[in-house]
């Protein structure tokens, strides 16, 4: 006749409320069932009782738990060990960098390349409008085709600032950030190999440039004047062009109160006859009344550029703009 005094529950992974754990505990089982036969031999002598044997169990249950969870402490510190090695260590020491680069640059090899300029102050006068010039022409000169070039602030909120495909532009483009606080301003450039070649510059400024409302929120009639736009081109060789130009915008990250997420999100500059020059993708990291210069390459024969522009709510905006033939000095 069976002893129900050390009947054993049985516990399937089919009807556990928590497989894992189930499975977790299954090899404290023979170690349980060892017990039982130890408890079968002197259980009636009064040496081992139910409950001690229950306690028993319940402390090896406990160290093998104890055991899994330094195993799996040990497993993410492997883990995170392995991401980090395959990139390289950053010069800058963010401790945002592996994320940023499994996030940006998964897709190729990585390389800090000085090639790549990062012109940024050190400390920015004005968190709302940090200016940013990225020059990775050298990279072309190198023999080099640049494909995307992606501007991140690692420290903010929203890291990812623009990114910009020069399709018959140099590899260059200037425009204004906000930051939230102090942080590395880090570009990469894509090149037709598939590396992504890797610079940045660290910014010291005071904190909220991502949180406050924009200026223009000031004005109960600010959009009369949504995409309002201030544009000059000029030459600077027989093939290279200059444009700069500034677009009225609030640029809302949505992360001030009440107010939601509203920002110029495609800039797209075309010559006339449809031809792509340029295509900017910006978020709400950029300056409110977001500024962009771009070098597009134009042949003397060109004397027009189309400029697109899109924001998040759907209004559309375009205008021509008139190359002159001269070069500029």
């Amino acid at each position: 006749m069976k002893n129900s005094l050390f009947a054993m529950p049985t516990c399937s992974p089919a009807t556990s409320a928590n497989a894992n754990a189930s499975a977790s505990i299954r090899p404290d089982m023979r170690k349980f069932r060892a017990l039982r036969v130890f408890a079968l031999l002197f259980g009636l002598c009064g040496i081992l009782s139910p409950a001690s044997l229950l306690a028993t169990s319940d402390i090896l249950a406990t160290a093998t738990a104890s055991g899994n969870s330094e195993t799996a402490a040990n497993s993410t510190v492997a883990s995170r060990a392995a991401r980090a090695a395959r990139f390289p260590a950053d010069p800058l020491e963010s401790v945002m960098w592996v994320y940023m680069a499994e996030r940006f640059f998964s897709d190729g090899e990585v390389i800090f390349d000085s090639r790549v300029s990062v012109v940024t102050p050190q400390y920015a006068e004005d968190q709302f409008y940090v200016p940013v010039t990225v020059d990775a022409t050298a990279l072309e000169a190198d023999g080099h085709t640049v494909e995307q070039i992606v501007a991140l602030a690692d420290l903010n909120p929203i890291p990812h600032i623009l990114t910009m495909e020069p399709h018959k532009a140099s590899a260059f483009v200037g425009f204004r950030a906000k930051l939230q606080q102090s942080s590395p301003i880090r570009v990469g450039v894509k090149t037709s190999d598939g590396t992504w070649h890797v610079n940045g510059a660290w910014v010291d400024a005071a904190g909220g440039g991502c949180t406050a409302p924009a200026a223009a929120h000031g004005n109960p009639n600010w959009m009369r004047t949504l995409g309002k736009t201030r544009a000059i081109a000029r030459r600077e060789t027989d093939l290279l062009t200059r444009l700069s130009l500034r677009m009225r915008h609030p640029m809302d990250t949505g992360l001030a109160h009440g107010i939601p997420v509203f920002y110029m999100s495609d800039i797209k500059v075309k010559l006339e006859d449809g031809t792509a020059l340029a295509d900017v993708q910006l978020f709400e990291p950029v300056s409110e009344n977001p500024t962009l210069t771009l070098k597009p390459k134009m042949a003397a024969t060109d004397s027009t550029m189309k400029v697109f522009a899109r924001d998040t709510e759907g209004n559309e905006f375009r205008f021509d703009l008139a190359v002159p033939a001269e070069i500029s000095n």
